[in-house]
């Protein structure tokens, strides 16, 4: 038996190894398996569309509530609201309550010394922002100790929805974030 690497001796010259497959003769099946089924798909949706034809109306439109006489809208109601109920009306000069006539003047005076302690903030003077900062958290906190009652009470009988109750929350809110910004900021 000749083994691989000798010559034959008939020939004088080297076996060659058999060839092996390679993934190239497989690409033109693949891509002609690829080319039916797209033909046949395109067939199968194309029916359907043909069958189907508009059909026409010969009827005109009609108002299924002209008949109906025009309504008012509902009267809101006097229970606590939300943005998915009615909405109680609140009492003209809501905002001229004593308590809120005096936590905006504490506010007013906190906001002016927090600006103070925002700039010592920026300007990395903890001496001054500690100080004014004291000062600015009490005049908040002073500021919504005094309202929270009251807020509670409009909520209840007003609801959220109001527009003089949410402008009340939404100020409010700005000296809650402001003392919880002081909070976080100064070291006292």
């Amino acid at each position: 038996m000749p083994r691989p690497n000798e010559r034959n001796e008939r020939t004088n010259d080297r076996r060659a190894p058999a060839p092996k497959a390679s993934l190239g003769m497989y690409i033109p099946i693949l891509l002609g398996a690829v080319i039916v089924c797209g033909v046949g798909l395109a067939m199968m949706t194309s029916g359907p569309k043909k069958a189907e034809q508009p059909v026409a109306s010969t009827a005109p439109a009609r108002d299924p509530f002209a008949d109906l006489p025009p309504e008012k809208p509902p009267e809101r109601g006097a229970s606590g609201g939300s943005k998915y109920t009615f909405i109680a009306k609140a009492p003209e000069g809501l905002e001229e309550n004593a308590n809120w006539k005096k936590a905006l003047v504490l506010a007013k005076e906190g906001e002016e010394i927090f600006q103070l302690a925002a700039q010592a903030h920026a300007a990395s003077d903890r001496t001054t922002l500690n100080d004014k900062g004291k000062q600015a958290r009490d005049k908040f906190v002073s500021a919504v100790e005094l309202t929270a009652e009251w807020e509670e009470e409009l909520l209840a009988k007003y609801g959220d929805g109001n527009a003089s109750v949410r402008a009340i929350m939404k100020q409010r809110s700005k000296w809650i974030e402001r003392m919880t910004w002081l909070h976080k900021t100064i070291s006292i």
